[in-house]
């Protein structure tokens, strides 16, 4: 799967091979065919386990026990540098690109990726709330306004390439202390 990414990132979906694949990989066409049955198939296979690459460290930080705002800006920082981490952004693209041509991908991608994301910051928040720091009493839709508070505009501007470095430490801290600040002005108790 390594040498199918690296060769999906360079060439792109449509332009890497088999062939190509196989080459790098020292193995045979027929082991990845046998394995995988096809390239869409073995595309599919890496979304689904590049995404947990993505979101587990996220994961972490809401078990942090500090101050709930120190707690929410830890999680978006970390949120904030692995979505935007460069090979993390070529994998974006890499499913952008082929959602036409497999579906399949957008759903693999949504589901692992920013559903992962919310479900984690939903849960951190029904916490927050039960121990009286927040009023939030929907928290699913709290974390989907704070996710988007924290990617905002400046994220889909790097997927197509118009941000070269979205997210130097000071940026990013900056901002993301500011999403949180704001989200606390509504849900803080």
């Amino acid at each position: 799967m390594d040498a199918a990414e690296e060769a999906f990132l360079e060439l792109g979906f449509s332009n890497a091979t088999m062939d190509d694949i196989a080459a790098r990989a020292g193995a045979s066409k027929a082991t990845f065919y046998k394995h995988f049955g096809s390239k869409e198939a073995l595309l599919a296979e890496i979304v689904h386990s590049r995404i947990p690459d993505i979101t587990e460290p996220t994961a972490s930080a809401g078990r942090n026990d500090g101050r709930l705002q120190a707690l929410l800006v830890d999680w978006g920082l970390q949120i904030l540098r692995r979505v935007s981490a460069p090979r993390a952004m070529a994998l974006y693209r890499l499913i952008l690109a082929e959602l036409p041509r497999a579906p399949e991908l957008g759903r693999i991608f949504y589901e692992q990726g920013p559903v992962t994301f919310q479900r984690q910051l939903a849960a951190l928040l029904r916490r927050a709330t039960a121990e009286g720091q927040l009023d939030c009493r929907n928290p699913e839709l709290a974390a989907m306004q704070l996710n988007s508070l924290i990617f905002g505009d400046s994220f889909g501007w790097a997927i197509v390439g118009q941000v070269e470095k979205p997210w130097d430490e000071r940026r990013a801290r900056e901002h993301v202390g500011e999403a949180v600040t704001t989200f606390l002005a509504r849900y803080g108790a």
